[in-house]
């Protein structure tokens, strides 16, 4: 769906009140359903919003797209076969998946200092993470610019980090550590941690959604 709401998540702290934990953000999908989990005490709180049930997609359709020369693992899922391209700087790896032209999805896994850039055009683009550390300090970690619809799984029984390291930026258009231009969607049976230490969380020029995540969200 596409709308001129934005959708911000700027988590500035996470609050332990009265034995509950609280994350302060910006509105998202009515739909959602989340489980907010305060790491400092590794407990859940009691705000668990959907109990229902979600397939995580993970199962690889080809054994010959995927990488393997690096300290991290993209793997070709469904869709457009060959859709991304790595390049590398001394600010680390840049991931580029490109030259989408249907449905289509990749898993990554490992560690990966640098970023990551979607440009799916006009077709739905899922990202599996697979027990993956995304650290950069120079771009947006996650930077999705065009897509119909995307998605980021955080694939059941792993834990994911996303780190964004930068200077405070005045952007509002970068200043995040996920940052998508259009309809954004989290989910998974795993748990994805971001941390921003000067900037926003997650943030969403279209409509965003959370269901079935562990998600921790720490930033300024």
């Amino acid at each position: 769906m596409k709308g001129s709401m934005i959708a911000v998540i700027a988590v500035a702290a996470i609050v332990v009140l009265a034995g509950a934990v609280f994350v302060m953000s910006g509105s998202s999908d009515k739909d959602q359903g989340m489980t907010i989990v305060d790491p400092a005490e590794n407990r859940t709180s009691d705000t668990t919003l959907d109990t229902g049930e979600e397939t995580d997609s993970g199962s690889s359709n080809s054994s010959n797209n995927t990488s393997t020369e690096y300290p991290f693992t993209i793997t070709y899922q469904s869709g457009t076969d060959n859709a991304y391209s790595i390049t590398s700087s001394t600010a680390g790896y840049t991931v580029v998946f490109s030259g989408i032209t249907e449905e289509t999805s990749y898993s990554i896994s490992g560690t990966l200092d640098g970023n990551i850039v979607i440009e799916a055009g006009d077709y739905d683009f899922e990202l599996i993470l697979n027990g993956v550390t995304i650290t950069s300090s120079s771009e947006v970690p996650i930077n999705i610019i065009s897509g119909e619809n995307v998605t980021i799984t955080a694939k059941k029984n792993t834990t994911n980090y996303v780190y964004d390291n930068r200077s405070a930026v005045s952007d509002e258009d970068i200043s995040a550590s996920i940052y998508s231009k259009c309809d954004l969607k989290l989910k998974g049976n795993g748990k994805l941690v971001v941390v921003s230490k000067n900037n926003n969380g997650i943030h969403s020029k279209d409509d965003l959604s959370v269901k079935n995540l562990t998600l921790y969200v720490t930033c300024v």
